[in-house]
């Protein structure tokens, strides 16, 4: 919960002998600005602030002088900055630079966006500044605030509680749009280097699939692979059989492709894919590349393209946010927007699949038939 800081003696409240037994959470300043014509706030929070709204630094520092300023990824889209460190944001004459990159915290009460800053640019406007209180107990904690502010005298009409202090004391976050869009960036790619040079069991197999695209899982419980997955594989001439019941650095590489192309092709169509692809480059069969280089080449033009995919991603998601201006209701405008959103998706899904299967149809159908004429 917050109180207006300015209406409080912060160390003749916070004591040991309090009958509510509180906690400090932290403290926050802001100051609204009105420009460019959107709502937005600068704002400070001090070090259990930010923790208690899980606002983690996730690329470069907080802001420590003047006209610095660090920002999350709805700001940055809502601004039209480049998610680049270094990048400049001018307001009200004044130049700001960019050092910090946050995660998205709760939302603030009239949706605007916020600015962090250091304390002193926030200080120098006109500001107003909250002391956030966690009650020991959680289940009575709204009771224990109301007693709380006629104790104390402090005049709070309209008591503030966020998303983060509830995160805080033990409630799962809601995960936002452009949460699951950061971790875009955070799919996982296995390196060669990381692949062990020496041949492995079918435990140890699944074993590092699992460790090492354990970000790539939906759920908790996911497998990534498993042992009957890899027998139907080898079984239906996906995957060359083991040797002496071990799997060799290629093996993993052909796995890695399968895990991907299960989630979007049907069994027919990974065959119709992998069988020209293990006859041709597994073993060393290509004298000018080997499977190694193929899968580096591959998943490294997939890395460099992901900026552009998450850039992209966001326009569709601004696209969808501005379709439907006319509905006034906030529950309902945010259910079409996400349903917007999915469906812009999953046509681009549709469209994409829709290529794939039609290049596997025209150039790989034959090519068993191609093989055995030979």
């Amino acid at each position: 919960y917050a109180i207006p800081k300015n209406l409080t003696d912060e160390s003749k409240i916070i004591r040991s002998d309090s009958e509510y037994k509180l906690n400090r959470m932290g403290v926050y300043y802001s100051a609204p600005c009105e420009a460019v014509g959107k709502d937005i706030t600068f704002c400070y929070g001090d070090s259990q602030y930010l923790e208690m709204n899980h606002r983690t630094l996730l690329e470069g520092t907080y802001p420590e002088h003047k006209n610095e300023i660090a920002l999350d990824y709805y700001a940055l889209h809502n601004l039209g900055m480049d998610y680049a460190l270094g990048s400049t944001l001018e307001l009200r004459g004044e130049k700001f630079t960019l050092t910090g990159i946050v995660s998205e915290g709760a939302k603030t009460a009239d949706n605007s966006i916020l600015i962090f800053t250091d304390k002193e640019t926030v200080l120098d406007m006109d500001e107003a500044s909250f002391l956030y209180l966690e009650f020991s107990d959680a289940k009575r904690a709204y009771e224990q605030f109301s007693a709380f502010l006629q104790k104390n005298r402090i005049s709070c009409p309209d008591p503030e509680m966020n998303d983060g202090i509830s995160i805080y004391i033990g409630a799962e976050p809601k995960e936002t749009i452009m949460d699951i869009i950061q971790k875009l960036k955070n799919i996982d790619y296995i390196n060669p280097e990381d692949i062990p040079n020496i041949d492995l069991y079918m435990d140890q197999v699944t074993t590092f699939m699992d460790e090492h695209l354990a970000a790539c899982k939906r759920m908790d419980d996911d497998k990534i692979l498993t042992k009957t997955m890899i027998n139907n594989y080898t079984k239906n001439d996906f995957l060359p059989p083991p040797i002496k019941k071990k799997y060799s650095k290629e093996h993993m590489y052909l796995l890695i492709f399968l895990y991907y192309f299960k989630n979007v092709l049907s069994i027919t169509d990974i065959q119709k894919i992998f069988r020209p692809l293990t006859d041709m480059f597994y073993n060393g069969k290509s004298r000018d590349i080997n499977l190694e280089d193929i899968y580096r080449m591959i998943f490294n033009m997939e890395r460099i393209q992901t900026d552009n995919l998450t850039k992209d991603i966001l326009r569709r998601l601004k696209a969808s946010q501005d379709l439907f201006p006319d509905v006034k209701d906030e529950k309902e405008a945010d259910f079409l927007s996400r349903f917007a959103f999915i469906c812009l998706l999953s046509f681009d899904v549709y469209l994409k699949k829709q290529i794939v299967e039609r290049m596997i149809d025209e150039t790989l159908s034959d090519y068993k038939k191609e093989k055995k004429d030979k």
